[in-house]
């Protein structure tokens, strides 16, 4: 599970140990509130006098570009470009390194497109990255005005393969509803479609309180769940109804939590750090049964087809048009 040892806008912006900690596997994520349209520095640190430092440059044409200098020593990450058009507001960029492993990746994510770069040969991160990343904050320049916020994680920050859920979200199982914290692998849940499934795996993440990755609360009352329900961004929910008939000529569809979030059904968390997240993985994508609603889970071969159409954003919005449930949440199995 990933931890968030330095965070933008958190109490003291450092976490304990990150002065000192080195960090052997780790991501740094940077939050842009829009594309930048010029080559540009998104974020320049110097640490141990100037002898140290850390450097990422975004270009439209040329890519992302990474600079870090420990000593005499430099390593350059770059993901080449030009940058996907479909990248918008809120994208996000992750630099990822794995020592043991001898790997880094860097990868920017945005407005459903992305891109992704990978090496070998990565550059140690200095100890105390996390107390220089706080107090550049506290210094003009550092930070270019586009970036909403950043964090520095313990672990490997990765999307989520598919639904991300609370611990106490109840999941429909043979023998009852089970609360997902208290599931392991192998466990039998009920899906729509496919009957009792195992799952394959469950992995535990701590989703930052921050822009584009910030969880989406659901509210109890606007959609045919028993007690509000925390969903990670990317969670896609079956939706069903007139409306979903009527615009895209299917009974069902699948929409993301994350698109459904400027109205009262549904907000994002602001404040706090991080809540844990729990992805349940099936063999298959399958239509989780979850408190009264069901819910696509991650899959073993993400590269198997949704059981559903999956909406855009831009798709999504055009099924809340007028009021906060022009379409409904598709029942899953009654409690």
């Amino acid at each position: 599970m990933t931890e968030w040892i330095a965070l933008s806008g958190a109490e003291a912006g450092c976490g304990p140990g990150c002065e000192t900690d080195p960090l052997p596997r780790g991501s740094l994520l940077i939050g842009l509130s829009r594309p930048v349209a010029d080559p540009t520095v998104v974020m320049e640190l110097r640490m141990e006098g100037g002898r140290a430092g850390l450097s990422v440059m975004v270009d439209p044409a040329l890519g992302i570009g990474v600079i870090a200098r420990a000593g005499s020593t430099m390593r350059r990450h770059w993901l080449a470009g030009p940058l996907p058009a479909g990248l918008k507001g809120g994208v996000t960029l992750n630099l990822s390194w794995d020592m043991a492993q001898g790997r880094w990746s860097l990868a920017a994510e945005g407005g459903g497109s992305g891109a992704r770069a990978t090496g070998t040969d990565p550059l140690p991160p200095p100890p105390g990255l996390g107390a220089a990343l706080a107090d550049a904050a506290q210094t003009p320049g550092a930070f270019h005005p586009a970036v909403l916020w950043w964090g520095l994680s313990r672990g490997i920050w990765r999307n989520p393969p598919g639904a991300a859920l609370g611990p106490d979200t109840l999941v429909a199982t043979p023998g009852g509803y089970v609360p997902l914290g208290r599931l392991r692998p192998g466990d039998r849940v009920l899906t729509l479609d496919q009957g009792a499934q195992p799952l394959a795996a469950l992995y535990r993440h701590a989703a930052p309180h921050r822009a584009a990755l910030a969880p989406v609360r659901l509210r109890a009352g606007h959609f045919p769940i028993p007690r509000d329900m925390l969903a990670g961004p990317q969670t896609r929910l079956l939706f069903d109804g007139a409306a979903v008939e009527y615009l895209f000529g299917t009974e069902e569809v699948l929409a993301a939590a994350g698109d459904i979030t400027d109205r009262l059904v549904a907000q994002r968390l602001r404040t706090g750090t991080a809540s844990t997240l729990i992805c349940p993985v099936t063999e298959r994508p399958a239509l989780i049964l979850c408190d009264g609603v069901a819910v696509l889970s991650g899959a073993v071969n993400p590269a198997l087809p949704a059981p559903r159409p999956c909406l855009r954003p831009y798709e999504t919005a055009a099924l809340l048009p007028d009021r906060p449930m022009a379409a409904e949440l598709a029942p899953g199995l009654a409690a």
